[in-house]
């Protein structure tokens, strides 16, 4: 499988409308573990209940913030590196080669983009207000302004007796 923006809009557009902080990154946060299961490894996708458990957990304590006013870049961006970081050393129950493949444990590292990932998400809202974009158009934006981020992790795999090779998660 492979990451898909379109997977990521179409879980923005569906997140409804609430006054309560707590539900909103819930529900941010499922959204983003619902994209990143397609978050593929020689074709091997994600495991849904390992991504809902400690990387989406990680998500959500890391998006503290989302409320306060301009918060909302920042607590989205801690909140995707946060996530990303909690998959570093579990990425052999993520992803569940075939054998003889394997994932070399603790290989994983993360997008290098991610340093960027807050502009580039305030530069999605900036752009979704001065378009006064609908909700499909906005989800759009700011679904393409995260996933071009998300691309560029790699791990490393192994057949043995190979050596390991760096391979994308895609």
């Amino acid at each position: 499988m492979t990451l898909a923006a379109a997977t990521l809009a179409s879980g923005l557009e569906a997140l409804e409308v609430t006054d309560d902080v707590n539900v909103a990154i819930e529900r941010i946060a499922t959204a983003f573990t619902d994209y990143m299961v397609e978050a593929g490894v020689l074709e091997i996708p994600a495991e849904e209940t390992i991504l809902s458990a400690v990387p989406k957990t990680a998500m959500i304590a890391a998006m503290a913030g989302l409320n306060a006013p301009n918060g909302g870049a920042l607590a989205m961006a801690n909140g995707i590196i946060a996530f990303w970081n909690a998959l570093v050393g579990i990425e052999i129950t993520v992803w569940i080669m075939v054998p003889p493949i394997v994932i070399i444990p603790a290989s994983l590292l993360v997008p290098v983009g991610l340093s960027g990932l807050q502009a580039a998400i305030q530069a999605a809202f900036t752009a979704n207000v001065a378009a006064e974009a609908s909700l499909s158009d906005a989800a759009t934006t700011l679904a393409n302004a995260i996933h071009t981020i998300q691309l560029g992790a790699t791990l490393e795999t192994q057949t043995p007796p190979a050596s390991p090779v760096i391979t994308p998660i895609l």
